[in-house]
Parts: C-alpha cells; structure tokens; sequence
C-alpha cells in the first residue's frame, strides 16, 4: 500500500482514530487525577542507627569505632526485618489510636509503608503517601517513634551486654505535596497509547471492510481511471461510474 492510500485511510477512518483518541484520554484523565487524589502527599522520614564503640577494653585488636560499625550494620539489618513484620505494623496501629484517635487496620499501614535500609549507610528510610496530610504526618511520626522505641527492646532483650545503641531522627517526619510531573507523564503516555491504538483499529476496519468506498478503490483495485462520481444520500461514501 502506497503513502497516498494509508492517507486516503486515514482520512475515511478519521472518526474511528478521533474517538478512540477521546476515550483512551478521558480514561487516563480519570485514572491520573484519581491517583494523584488519592497519594499527593508524601510522608517520609530517616532514622539514624549507631552502635556506641566499647572503650572500656583495653588493649583491643580491632578499632572499637570500626566493630561498632560493623554491629550497626547487623542491628540496621534487625531493626530493617522487624519493621517489615506484622507486630511493628500493630503497634504503629495502637499508637495511632492512643495518641491521634486514628483507627487504621495494619494490613492497611502495611501495604502502604516502605521501610528499607540507606546503602552505604546506617540509616533507616520509611515512606508513605496518602490524600490527607496531617494523615501522613501523624502516621509516620508514629512509624519513626515505634522503630526507635523498639530498639530499646531489642537493646535490652538481645544484646544486654553490649554498648548502647543511638538512634537519632536524620530526616525528622514530614509530609510534602507530591509535584505533578509523574502525573502528567503518565498522562502524555496514555494519550499517544490511545493515539496508536486508534491508528490501529483504523487499518484494522479498513482490512476487514471488503467494499468499494469510493473512486480511489475502483482505481486501485480495477487499474481503471473514474469517468464520472454520481454523490450518494451520505457524503461518506460515493458511486463509481
């Protein structure tokens, strides 16, 4: 098929690439705004781990600045696995509920928070986002709160004997309003996503549509120039004569 015939297909099936267009546009429209409703504030918030060096030994072979580093590297690894677990998801719950009268189920906080280790650090990231602000803000400053207060516990209960275990808010909590880039990304894409699909069912009606349209396809397909067009009742379509 020749330029001027995908043209000539496009201009015929123009209905069907503009309507296709429109709706996959008003979907992403909706579904964009709809995320963006629904996470435009991100809370955040760094937890700083260190293990105190022990210098009350004398005579050490190794530093006991660098073996604190090395024992803050396995206690951010515990305190990173535990706050992936269902306990410290309840007890964020029961914080919420004690201090700032929210009632969340776990599950909830659960799938909605990100904890991870920094690399190459010793800092502890959490994350969420959510539509309400002093939402977010309450949440995760009740996150880094119950982080901290169980290591503590895990302090006293597993390593009695060692030194104390710092643990300081690098990132104090906070909430911030998410920027509208990604958004508007997602959106651009969907649109030519609609774009592409529209062109595409366009050629697909023009393959399964087995009947003469209009002079252009008695001289494509007979080889045979038009003498006269007699206009039909619909300005789409015309008699060949």
């Amino acid at each position: 098929m020749e330029l001027r015939q995908y043209w000539r297909v496009l201009v015929r099936r123009h209905a069907v690439v503009r309507n296709t267009f429109l709706l996959v546009a008003l979907l992403a429209l909706l579904s964009v705004g709809y995320s963006y409703y629904n996470g435009r504030y991100l809370g955040k918030a760094k937890i700083g781990v260190q293990v105190q060096p022990n210098n009350q030994i004398r005579g050490a072979v190794v530093d006991p600045q660098e073996a604190a580093n090395t024992n803050t590297e396995s206690v951010v690894g515990d305190l990173t696995t535990y706050a992936s677990g269902r306990i410290y998801f309840e007890s964020i719950a029961s914080e919420l509920r004690h201090r700032y009268h929210i009632t969340m189920d776990w599950r909830s906080l659960q799938q909605g928070t990100k904890v991870y280790p920094v690399p190459n650090s010793h800092i502890i990231y959490i994350e969420l986002s959510g539509s309400n602000e002093a939402r977010v803000a309450d949440i995760i400053t009740a996150a880094v709160d119950t982080l901290r207060s169980w290591t503590q516990v895990y302090h006293a209960t597993l390593l009695p004997n060692t030194p104390a275990i710092d643990t300081t808010a690098v990132d104090p909590p906070n909430a911030r309003r998410v920027g509208l880039s990604k958004p508007l990304a997602d959106f651009l894409l969907r649109a030519a996503l609609g774009l592409v699909a529209g062109l595409i069912l366009a050629y697909l009606f023009e393959y399964l549509d087995d009947t003469v349209q209009d002079e252009a396809d008695v001289q494509y397909w007979l080889g045979l120039p038009t003498l006269a067009i007699i206009p039909g009742r619909r300005r789409s379509r015309l008699r060949s004569a």
